[in-house]
């Protein structure tokens, strides 16, 4: 097994899902390095909010192990989003951490097949989503399913916790509490905050 696991990801806002998977991370492969890999702002760029905020959420989020895990800023540094493959390709090929519906929407990933082909992903299971089906329904996956490390839900149970259900339907039990204090102080993802990046020609 590869010694560095990545988990990348908008974290718009980081979530108690995301804080679930990175805990889980922790206690199960206590021998690997975990980076945690904020996405740059060219990532959906119409509704993201800043990487600065969005490293800090995650911070703020993995306090109390952050000694155990690095938050990199990597992507901050790109002029653009080059998609999944060429992050793999620069950390050298690591375990790469997916949600079952991102398996399902492989196939549309920059470089697919490269992408399935040239890395080792761990599979966490989502509502709605049956891995071991996606799986066999789909030639190539099926062809290189020796790729996946697939949490069980023995383990860890299905969640359909995300992001977009505090920004659009302002669900804030999704979020920690202190990740919930900071959005409050920085005003972000109202629409004052939304105006004033527009007008200001930031990106969101």
């Amino acid at each position: 097994m590869n010694d560095l696991i990545i988990y990348g990801g908008a974290f718009n806002p980081p979530t108690i899902g995301h804080f679930k998977i990175i805990e889980y991370l922790i206690k199960k492969f206590p021998n690997n390095k975990l980076i945690i890999l904020p996405t740059n702002n060219f990532y959906k760029s119409n509704e993201i909010v800043s990487f600065k905020n969005r490293k800090e959420m995650l911070e703020i989020m993995c306090k109390d192990f952050i000694e155990l895990v690095e938050i990199s800023n990597y992507e901050e540094t790109l002029d653009k989003y080059y998609g999944t493959y060429y992050t793999l390709k620069h950390f050298n090929h690591p375990l790469f951490v997916i949600g079952a519906d991102s398996l399902k929407t492989m196939h549309s990933w920059i470089k697919y097949p490269d992408v399935l082909i040239e890395n080792r992903f761990i599979v966490f299971p989502r509502s709605g989503f049956d891995i071991e089906e996606i799986i066999n329904k789909n030639d190539i996956l099926f062809k290189n399913k020796d790729k996946f490390i697939v949490v069980k839900e023995e383990e860890f149970s299905k969640t359909d916790i995300s992001s977009s259900s505090f920004r659009y339907d302002n669900n804030d039990e999704v979020l920690l509490e202190e990740v919930k204090e900071y959005i409050k102080l920085k005003g972000l993802y109202r629409w004052e905050y939304v105006c004033k990046r527009i007008c200001e020609g930031g990106l969101l």
